[in-house]
């Protein structure tokens, strides 16, 4: 949108505090018109990768992967339960738990995996979830 995108944007950013970003989101929430979450899955995917080799990352990618295209918070919120792992294999799902807390009442009627690659040896998914009327 070269003049400016046509519809108000509210930014927040997890940082630090996962809480403090899903309370400012909810703040918000009647307002939603749509939610763009960014995270990184398993930056381990090989010897070349930020993290190195881990041959956790694939079926821990494989988890998100499904939790999103499922359209599952619980399982969203249990792929990404593992402190331990999350840090080990380097991967950013902060935004991925509060989404899925955001959303746990109000589950997407659809959902889908747009993209999934590991370029770099990170993990990258883009998925759509879409809730009918909005």
């Amino acid at each position: 949108f070269p003049g400016g995108v046509p519809v108000p944007v509210d930014l927040v950013e997890i940082a630090d505090d996962p809480d403090v970003a899903a309370a400012a989101v909810r703040h918000r929430a009647g307002a939603r018109d749509a939610l763009l979450v960014i995270a990184d899955g398993a930056a381990t995917h090989g010897d070349h990768a930020p993290g190195r080799r881990d041959d956790r990352a694939a079926p821990f990618d494989d988890a998100v992967a499904a939790a999103l295209a499922g359209g599952a918070p619980a399982a969203l919120t249990l792929a990404c339960a593992d402190a331990d792992l999350v840090a080990t294999l380097r991967a950013g799902v902060a935004s991925l738990q509060v989404l899925a807390e955001l959303v746990r009442a109000d589950p997407p009627h659809s959902s889908e995996v747009l993209y999934r690659g590991s370029p770099y040896g990170v993990g990258y998914l883009v998925a759509a979830w879409r809730w009918p009327g909005r």
